[in-house]
C-alpha cells in the first residue's frame, strides 16, 4: 500500500513559516505527520547528524515546532476536540517502520522508559575489571522522567553516585530502600558525610516542582528513620535544583518549547518562579537533547564530589586493565587445561549424571535472583555446591596445575 505524504521542499527547520503553511496546507492530519517524518528521514540520509533521542524529543524538536509555525498545533477535529498530534506521531511513525520506510534506529530513537536487559550466561564473568573505587553514595541524582532513566543511571555509575527515578511520582518504599542501602554502604560508613545531597532535574512547571519537593521530603523522612549507627554523622538533607530553568535555554528554544501548564498549583508556582518571561508558562525536560541533560547533571555532580578520587580510580583501572591484558592469555590456556583435566577424569561422569532439579530456575526466580553461582549459592542446593564435589574438583585441578608448572608453565 502506498504511503500518502507530500515531499517537502526543505527540512522543516529550514523553511519559513509561510513555506510551512503552503506546503502542509490542505493535507490530511496523517499526511502532515508523515510529510514531516519523511523530511527528517531524508535529512538523515543526506548526511545530517542526529544524537540519540526519545520519542518525546522528536516531538519537541521536529513535529511540535513545525505544526506551531504552520498554524496547525491547536487544530481541532470536526467535533471540536484538539487534534492529538502526539498520538499521531507514534501511530504514523510505527506505520512507516512497518512499511519499511525507516527504522527507529535510523531516527536514533530509544525508549528509556522501558527497562530491558539482553540475555546473558547463567553465571557472571570469572574475571571482570570495572571502574570501581571511591564512591559518593550520599549524592543522589533524581529525575521525574522514566524516559531518561538509563541516561541518569549511566551518569551515576560514571561518577560513583546514587540515583532515583521518580517514575512520574516518587515512591516512599523506593526512597526508604535506597536511603537505607546508601547508609549501610561501606563508602558511606567510611566517609561519614554530614549531608545527603539531592540533585533534582524536573520539568519547569508546578508538577515538576511538586515532585522534586516530594522526593526531598521522602529522603528527609527516610534519613530520620535511620538508626544511630547507620546515620553516623549525617545531620541534614540538601536539595539542589539542576534544572530545568528558563535561563538554561536560548531565546529561540524558549519560544519554541514553552507551554501552558494545567491550572492546578499554577498560581502559587508562578508567584514563586515568575514563569517564563513573566508569563505563567512552563518547560518540559523532553524538549532538550539528551546531551544537554547529561551535561547539566554532570556539571552539578562535579560541584559536590571529589573528582581526584575518581581520577585515582582511572589510574588504578589503567594498571589493572593492562595487567589483565598481559595475564589473560596464560590464564585462558591454563583454565582450559584444568577444565579438560576434569572432563577427561573420573569426576566428570558424576557431574554429568547429577540430576539438576526441575525447580532450580523457578526457585531462583522466586527468590529474586538474576543469576546462579553453582559453586557458592549453596542455599539453592540443600547446603552444598550444585554437584557436591567441589573439593574433589579443586584437588584434581591443583594436581593438573602442578603438572603444568613442572613442565615449565610457571605460576598462575
Amino acid at each position: 500500500m502506498a504511503i500518502k505524504y507530500r515531499k517537502l521542499s526543505k527540512h522543516p527547520s529550514n523553511m519559513s513559516d509561510g513555506d510551512l503553511v503552503r506546503e502542509l496546507g490542505g493535507l490530511a492530519d496523517s499526511e502532515i505527520v508523515r510529510s514531516l517524518l519523511m523530511a527528517e528521514i531524508d535529512a538523515i540520509r543526506a548526511g545530517d547528524d542526529r544524537e540519540t533521542r526519545t520519542m518525546r524529543n522528536l516531538w519537541y524538536s521536529l513535529i511540535k515546532p513545525a505544526l506551531s509555525r504552520a498554524g496547525l498545533l491547536n487544530k481541532t477535529t470536526r467535533g471540536g476536540r484538539p487534534v492529538d498530534w502526539a498520538r499521531y506521531l507514534s501511530r504514523y511513525l510505527a506505520e512507516l517502520v512497518r512499511a519499511g520506510a525507516t527504522t527507529y534506529e535510523e531516527l536514533r530513537i530509544v525508549d528509556g522508559s522501558r527497562q530491558r536487559t539482553t540475555a546473558r550466561k547463567v553465571t557472571k564473568s570469572i574475571a571482570d575489571v570495572a571502574l570501581v573505587g571511591a564512591h559518593f553514595p550520599w549524592v543522589i541524582l533524581f529525575t521525574e522522567k522514566d524516559t531518561i532513566w538509563f541516561e541518569v543511571a549511566r551518569l551515576a555509575s560514571l561518577y560513583g553516585v546514587s540515583a532515583i527515578s521518580g517514575g512520574g511520582e516518587p515512591s516512599n518504599a523506593c526512597t526508604e530502600n535506597t536511603i537505607r542501602a546508601i547508609a549501610r554502604s561501606e563508602s558511606f560508613q567510611e566517609a561519614q558525610p554530614e549531608s545527603l545531597i539531592l540533585l533534582a532535574l524536573t520539568d519547569y512547571d508546578p508538577w515538576g516542582y511538586t515532585i522534586a519537593g516530594a522526593q526531598y521530603t521522602q529522603i528527609l523522612e527516610a534519613a530520620q528513620g535511620l538508626g544511630a549507627s547507620e546515620r553516623g554523622k549525617l545531620a541534614q538533607v540538601q536539595t539542589r535544583r539542576v534544572g530545568l530553568e528558563p535561563e538554561q535555554l536560548e531565546p529561540g528554544e524558549l519560544a519554541q518549547n514553552v507551554y501552558e501548564p494545567k491550572p492546578s498549583g499554577l498560581a502559587d508556582w508562578y508567584a514563586e518562579t515568575g514563569g517564563v518571561n513573566g508569563e505563567p508558562l512552563g518547560l518540559e525536560l523532553d524538549a532538550l537533547p539528551l546531551s544537554r541533560l547529561r551535561a547539566m547533571f554532570a556539571a552539578a555532580i562535579e560541584q559536590v564530589i571529589d573528582l581526584d578520587k575518581r581520577r585515582a580510580d582511572l589510574r588504578a583501572a589503567y594498571l589493572d586493565l593492562l595487567a589483565c591484558e598481559l595475564l589473560r592469555p596464560d590464564f585462558d590456556t591454563k583454565r582450559a587445561a584444568l577444565q579438560e583435566a576434569i572432563r577427561e577424569g573420573d569426576l566428570w561422569p558424576t557431574i554429568v549424571g547429577h540430576n539438576i532439579g526441575a525447580d532450580v530456575f523457578s526457585t531462583a526466580a522466586a527468590w529474586g535472583w538474576a543469576d546462579i553461582d553453582p559453586v557458592h549459592d549453596t542455599a539453592l542446593f540443600d547446603g552444598r555446591d550444585l554437584f557436591g564435589c567441589a573439593d574433589q574438583v579443586r584437588a584434581a585441578m591443583r594436581a593438573r596445575l602442578a603438572e603444568l608448572q613442572e613442565n615449565g608453565g610457571g605460576a598462575l
